[in-house]
Formats: C-alpha cells, structure tokens, sequence
C-alpha cells in the first residue's frame, strides 16, 4: 500500500482517527463526540485536502517513489474529472449531484437543492466552475448536517 502523505497524517492525528488504527475494539466514538473546537479545523483541512489534486510537489521522495510505483493517483484525491463533468451541467442537475455525494439523506430536499443550485450559479459566475463546485462539495461535507449523519 501506498503510505498516505505526511500532511494526510497530521490531519488524521488531530481529528484523533488514525485510519486502521482505533483506540479500541468498539473502534471510534460518534456523534456528537466528533465534533469540537479542536477537531473542526482538521476535519475543514481533511476535506480540503482531499478535494484538491495532490500536491506532489510537497511530497518527500519517498511519497513520491511510492505514489509513481502505485500508478493511479486517484486513490488519494477526488476525482478533478468529476468537478469538469458537474460543471457541464445544469446547475440544478449539479447541485442534485454534489447533495447525493454529501448530504443523501437530503438529496430530494427541494429548498436546498433551490438553494444549492443558486449558490453555483453564482459562484460559477464568479470564478472557474469546477473550481465552485469543489468549494461548494466541501462546504456541504463540512456542514452539521454531514458531521451528524
């Protein structure tokens, strides 16, 4: 296996969640108990990284060997194809994607698809869309109602 970046790994320590790795046979506390001032940051910074390409220029040569020796990338970032093919959408075609990816539970809630789908619309007219709707994804993925579910 390929070792997750240092930076992956920071991140996992602060929220307390160290992949393969749990503090006990019952594994990780839920709910509520993920959720702390300490943790929120992290878990901002978690999302994010994932998201976004893999910054193989912070890599030490070791990532670096181990991620050419893998081959496929996409095992450690989402999928950048994915924000290109959302952007070609409809926005509310789009904003029904991103809420089946984040929230599915709210997927068919048609005030925040409304609202989804205005939010894209509007930061599509102000920067690249796929870059919209990656910051659009991560705000749903850090949103309460995520965090909960």
């Amino acid at each position: 296996p390929v070792p997750l970046p240092r930076r992956s790994i920071a991140l996992l320590r602060q929220m307390g969640q160290m992949p393969f790795n749990p503090p006990n046979v019952r594994g990780w506390v839920g709910g509520r108990n993920w959720i702390n001032s300490a943790t929120l940051a992290a878990r901002r910074a978690t999302i994010n990284s994932v998201l976004s390409p893999l910054p193989e220029d912070l890599l030490n040569g070791d990532e670096r060997a181990a991620l050419r020796a893998a081959g496929n990338r996409s095992d450690y970032t989402f999928p950048q194809a994915r924000f290109e093919q959302w952007a070609r959408l409809p926005a509310g075609e789009a904003a029904r994607a991103l809420l089946a990816l984040a929230l599915p539970h709210r997927a068919n809630d048609e005030q925040l698809v409304g609202q989804v789908t205005a939010f894209i619309q509007q930061a599509s007219r102000a920067t690249h869309p796929p870059a919209a709707l990656r910051a659009i994804l991560a705000t749903l993925l850090e949103s309460p109602d995520d965090q909960l579910c």
